[in-house]
């Protein structure tokens, strides 16, 4: 049904209000795709139409130290909607800088430029999804951990009824939650656009996997700035739950593969040889592979989620065989041996970072770090001499 000469009778007032009353500016931005007359409209009062979904995204976020989330909200930005920033290029032997997305006037005025609009609305519903996900993981993984130590230090020790209460999280804990997940997604902005490093040398700019982040300490790396060390395990934290839930996926196409390595169902005579490469990778290179797909952020998690079964091989062993074939121009690269001592230092910290995953002993597993002092003293209830 075409509504355009409809639009057309309705006063400009109702048109605006109509605009306004869009609790989603995806929703806006199809209305205004679909409609000349709603986007002559927004043209001419583009502020005040979109005044109450910005104040929505601004007031999304926890009030706590607002000014630390927004620098990193908008720092996520041009990856998000480009893809890899711009960074250091080679030009007759010589490093040319350009200008990082993040630093156009675009990107910090963003509240200008409708789909960056959208693109912080997205992003908004990604860190509730991971957020609920992850608090609920990581609360039942506490509770769990609380139980067995009770028991083993005092058998005789009964459950609180608190604990089978739903979680309602506070203030700080939303806040760290909130802070994790958007320093994740610095991260992975920092992999591809970080500045030069005259210790790294050129492969700072190609092998942004195991470069990037050796260039700086785990306390620090991903952020542009060094972190205070609370932030350090807010990072930490989400990146391992996201770490993990990637390697259930890889993990999982691993054994549908070796069924039948040599046919593997519903795959090509193509596919079945990056299945064979797949299937022959070695530990260090899964944790690598993994670890770039982490790169790619928690939206692509749950689209995996949603995927068939015929979709989610194709999707690992297309993506595997982009990370091998990364690898393997790197390694025929002059710089070929300093970058295999990188990358075994690389897969030795992956080894003892995100190794025993799923270990309640690690705080990592059981969001120990996003829990308030008094959360903690209730679970456990051990006294001032236990740590994580």
């Amino acid at each position: 049904m075409n509504v355009t000469p409809t639009l057309k009778t309705l006063p400009s007032e109702v048109m605006i209000l109509i605009m306004r009353s869009i609790s989603s500016p995806i929703d806006l931005q199809s209305a205004i795709n679909a409609s000349p007359v709603i986007f002559q409209h927004y043209l001419a009062h583009r502020s005040f139409i979109m005044a109450p979904t910005i104040h929505r995204i601004k007031t999304s976020y926890s009030a706590m130290e607002f000014g630390n989330h927004l620098t990193q909200i908008t720092r996520t930005l041009p990856y998000r909607l480009l893809g890899r920033p711009m960074v250091a290029r080679e030009a007759d032997g010589v490093l040319v800088y350009v200008m990082s997305l993040h630093d156009r006037p675009c990107y910090t005025n963003w509240e200008t430029h409708l789909p960056l609009i959208c693109e912080l609305y997205r992003q908004r519903g990604e860190a509730d999804h991971l957020m609920t996900e992850y608090s609920m993981e990581a609360w039942n993984g506490s509770l769990l951990y609380a139980q067995e130590l009770r028991l083993e230090l005092d058998p005789a020790s009964e459950w609180h009824p608190d604990f089978d209460r739903p979680l309602v999280l506070s203030e700080r804990e939303t806040y760290g939650l909130e802070r994790g997940f958007l320093l994740y997604e610095s991260w992975r902005l920092d992999m591809y656009s970080g500045g030069w490093n005259d210790s790294n040398g050129l492969s700072a700019f190609k092998d942004y996997a195991s470069w990037r982040i050796l260039a700086r300490p785990w306390a620090s790396f991903g952020t542009g700035i060094r972190v205070p060390l609370r932030d350090s395990r807010y990072l930490k934290s989400i990146l391992a739950f996201v770490f993990d839930k990637f390697r259930s996926f890889v993990h999982l196409v691993s054994q549908q593969c070796w069924k039948d390595p040599s046919k593997p169902p519903t795959m090509s005579c193509s596919e079945n040889n990056q299945a064979s490469e797949f299937l022959h990778r070695t530990e260090d290179q899964d944790l690598r592979f993994i670890l770039s797909l982490c790169l790619r952020g928690y939206a692509v998690l749950q689209n995996l989620r949603q995927m068939t079964k015929e979709e989610l091989p194709s999707y690992v062993l297309s993506s595997y065989l982009e990370f091998a074939n990364h690898d393997a121009w790197l390694c025929s690269s002059p710089e070929s041996e300093e970058k295999g001592r990188v990358d075994r230092r690389l897969s030795s910290r992956l080894k003892i970072r995100f190794g025993d995953l799923g270990d309640l002993r690690d705080p990592l597993t059981r969001g120990y770090y996003f829990w308030d002092e008094s959360r903690k003293s209730a679970i456990f209830g051990l006294g001032s001499w236990y740590t994580a």
